[in-house]
């Protein structure tokens, strides 16, 4: 859904890109930042400082914006920086999401569907995309909707009802992409 809304960010987002090729930041820097600030946003969540951790987590999400951006500005984009961007972003969704599990924020049942949920869209969406599906902007909660949704829930304070949002949410995104893949592959959407 937001994959839509990029398009409207480009203005903003290419002085960004600008400087940071200027700097001669490459997007694979940018990915592991990401991370690092994943992991860090995990820690403050873990030890209660719930609005540091949404903003750290929207930070993370800036950066990895950036690093698809900078890798086609300055046509680096590779298979090895989609590879190391996928990977990071599941390790940080896992970091996020179990930090916010394990310190108690919400009920261990809601908040394991969303962990699990949010693996199953990019499955999906991994598999269905090696069998030829585009599947990018399919359903309302891809990686950047979860991760506005649960940083807003930290900085207000209403995580538990953020994972209930999510947890609808990630149910219908997962099944809406895979009917969408069932049906391709059986022939009705080619």
């Amino acid at each position: 859904m937001l994959d839509r809304l990029r398009a409207f960010l480009n203005g903003f987002l290419h002085p960004l890109a600008s400087l940071m090729i200027r700097l001669h930041i490459s997007p694979n820097m940018l990915t592991l930042l990401a991370l690092l600030l994943a992991v860090c946003s995990s820690i403050q969540i873990l030890y209660g400082n719930h609005v540091y951790g949404g903003l750290l987590i929207l930070a993370s999400g800036f950066f990895d914006v950036m690093d698809g951006f900078v890798a086609r500005m300055t046509g680096s984009a590779s298979s090895l920086g989609e590879f190391l961007d996928s990977v990071f972003d599941r390790f940080s969704d896992a970091l996020i999401f179990s930090s916010i599990i394990l310190s108690g924020m919400c009920d261990l049942i809601s908040g394991l569907l969303v962990l699990v949920g949010g693996f199953m869209i990019s499955y999906i969406r991994c598999k269905g995309e090696l069998l030829g599906i585009r599947l990018a902007g399919v359903g309302l909660a891809e990686r950047s909707e979860r991760l506005i949704i649960i940083s807003a829930g930290l900085i207000f304070g209403v995580v538990q009802l953020s994972i209930y949002l999510l947890s609808v949410l990630v149910i219908i995104t997962v099944a809406e992409r895979f009917y969408r893949v069932v049906r391709f592959l059986h022939g009705g959407l080619g």
